[in-house]
Formats: structure tokens, C-alpha cells, sequence
């Protein structure tokens, strides 16, 4: 079975920060996988989760489970278009890469949820009453 680059490093359009730094760094192993067996993978891949959880035995070319990459195979050219699929996903890869870089410019966006607060009701001021503060200080609010 030919090996073929699911990622080219040179031209990377994964944008994770984390395979950014590997790749960066030049690490040798993601995992108990060597980067390479992430980067160079087997056209099939086929494993036994009982007896490989790591995925590290590819079993697709085995004649013992010729059977089982057959019905594989044959039920995912069933389901779907296989270029017409890889197309999709690299133009999406592309678009997230220019949203990512787009986003390296200038402030980073921050995705967090920071809901809005007014400080003059954060704390116990004159114009409040202290009832009403310490019930809204309660979890679960007092009925």
C-alpha cells in the first residue's frame, strides 16, 4: 500500500497551535506514534481497538482482514464521494489557515465568554438595600 502526505509540512495548512509547536520543534513522537506515522499515513488504515488501543499495527493490508477492509471500503465509497470530499475539507482547511492568520494580526480575538458588568453593582454601595444584597448573594437564590 502506497503511503501518501495527509499534511505536507512545508505547505501545513493544519493551523493548531499544538502540531504548530511539534512540527516547530521538531519532535520525533506524538503520543506513541512518530510524527511521520501522523504525517506520511497508509492510504487504508484498519485497527484492532481490543489488542492495539494506540493504533500503532495497521491492519488493512493483512490477508486475515482482507474481508473486513473490503466492507469497509466498499461502505464508505457507498456513502460518499471520496475527492469531492478531500476537496471540501482542504478548501476549508484553507479558509480556516486565512481566518487564522487574519487573526494573528493586530489584538487577538479572545472567544471566551466575559459577560459585561457594572461595577457600581458589584458591591454594597449607599443606594442599595441590604437585604436585597445579601439574597442575591445566596446559590441557590433564597425564595
Amino acid at each position: 500500500c502506497q503511503r501518501q502526505a495527509i499534511i505536507e509540512p512545508d505547505e501545513l495548512i493544519v493551523v493548531s497551535r499544538e502540531w504548530q509547536g511539534i512540527l516547530r520543534d521538531g519532535a520525533t513522537h506524538y503520543g506513541k506514534r512518530t510524527v511521520d506515522a501522523y504525517l506520511h499515513r497508509d492510504a487504508f488504515e484498519l485497527f484492532d481497538m481490543e489488542s492495539d488501543p494506540d493504533e500503532l499495527v495497521n491492519l488493512a493490508e493483512d490477508p486475515a482482514f482482507a474481508a473486513e477492509h473490503q466492507a469497509f471500503k466498499a461502505e464508505a465509497d457507498q456513502r460518499w464521494d471520496q475527492e469531492a470530499l478531500r476537496a471540501r475539507v482542504i478548501e476549508s482547511q484553507r479558509r480556516r489557515k486565512l481566518v487564522f492568520e487574519a487573526n494573528k494580526l493586530g489584538r487577538a480575538p479572545v472567544w471566551d465568554h466575559q459577560p459585561i458588568s457594572d461595577a457600581s453593582e458589584r458591591f454594597m454601595r449607599n443606594h442599595k438595600d441590604l437585604d436585597d444584597v445579601e439574597a442575591n448573594a445566596r446559590w441557590p437564590r433564597a425564595g
